[in-house]
């Protein structure tokens, strides 16, 4: 569950130095959180995405550009470049890219 805010800063926010509503804000946090990435459609966490594009992606834009989806990227694992051939699929790592 993604909360993006914690129990202890929405107390201090709201000025609550008891546990009495801890359950309560705590469900209220989870609630909230859920419907502002719901309605964004991303996670504003760090989480760990694989994008996958095709070549028809990049007909209408720079073909060597590459934007992606989810944002901040804070590092990349690796980017592949698959071909297709009649025999089969093979992958390519890509080690040459700039971010």
């Amino acid at each position: 569950m993604t909360l993006l805010v914690s129990l202890v800063d929405m107390k201090a926010y709201i000025g609550e130095a008891t546990a009495t509503y801890d359950a309560f804000l705590t469900t209220s946090i989870e609630v909230v959180s859920d419907s502002i990435e719901s309605y964004c459609r991303r996670s504003f966490l760090q989480t760990t995405y694989t994008e996958t594009y095709e070549e028809q992606d990049f007909e209408s834009i720079d073909k060597y550009k590459i934007y992606s989806l989810h944002y901040p990227i804070v590092s990349v694992t690796s980017i592949k470049e698959r071909e297709i051939t009649t025999t089969g699929n093979n992958e390519t790592l890509i080690t040459n890219y700039q971010l």
